[in-house]
């Protein structure tokens, strides 16, 4: 892993991430930084399962591709991953990156979009990067900062009860993919889940 590249790609992405409007209020350089500290956690924690070994240049392509993931908020909201996709190409080929590792970097990149199915370990880790907070127990605090960024971006209000139930139905749905986030993650995520489901029914009879 070359510590060159992975110091150039956080001087960068965190100057770009700076420009970064204000009512992005979970899609910020925190979250940035928090997605590439988890995939650290959960890439190093590999060499305790069989079935997960990565070498220290799928290691380098995640953490490349967990700071730009979320570049493409610069310049537009739906669709970013694009945008990310294009600025990470463009960064890595003027430090002369390999184009067969901006190839990974790219896909691991596509496998932040919501709906996407990982295929490889790599997706899996990042996948699971960019949704750890789902487990975390700031996971409240983490929905309030996102339910005012869809307000703004999307010009409405949203009512709590359609908030806590959609993020309900999501977080019951979720599966995280690696070893380690479906061992040390499970207890806070079913914390989360049942004070969810208690906050659903709380606005319910409140109607």
């Amino acid at each position: 892993m070359k510590k060159e590249i992975i110091a150039a790609t956080e001087d960068y992405v965190r100057k770009l991430l700076k420009k970064l409007p204000a009512y992005l209020t979970y899609h910020n350089l925190h979250h940035t930084v928090e997605v590439v500290d988890s995939v650290v956690k959960i890439a190093d924690s590999c060499h305790l399962s069989d079935s997960c070994h990565l070498t220290d240049d799928e290691k380098e392509i995640l953490i490349l591709a967990a700071w730009f993931h979320d570049t493409g908020f610069v310049e537009t909201y739906k669709g970013h991953e694009r945008v990310s996709k294009q600025i990470a190409t463009t960064f890595l080929k003027s430090q002369k990156y390999p184009g067969e590792k901006i190839k990974m970097v790219r896909r691991c990149i596509d496998a932040t979009k919501i709906n996407y199915q990982p295929t490889n370990i790599l997706e899996n880790i990042i996948r699971d990067a960019d949704l750890y907070h789902l487990a975390t127990a700031d996971y409240f605090k983490k929905l309030a900062s996102l339910k005012k960024e869809w307000e703004y971006v999307y010009k409405t209000k949203i009512t709590d009860q359609s908030w806590y139930t959609k993020n309900l139905d999501f977080l019951t749905a979720h599966r995280y993919h690696t070893p380690y986030c479906q061992h040390q993650l499970k207890v806070q995520k079913q914390e989360n889940v049942f004070k969810n489901l208690q906050k659903v029914a709380t606005y319910k009879c409140s109607i």
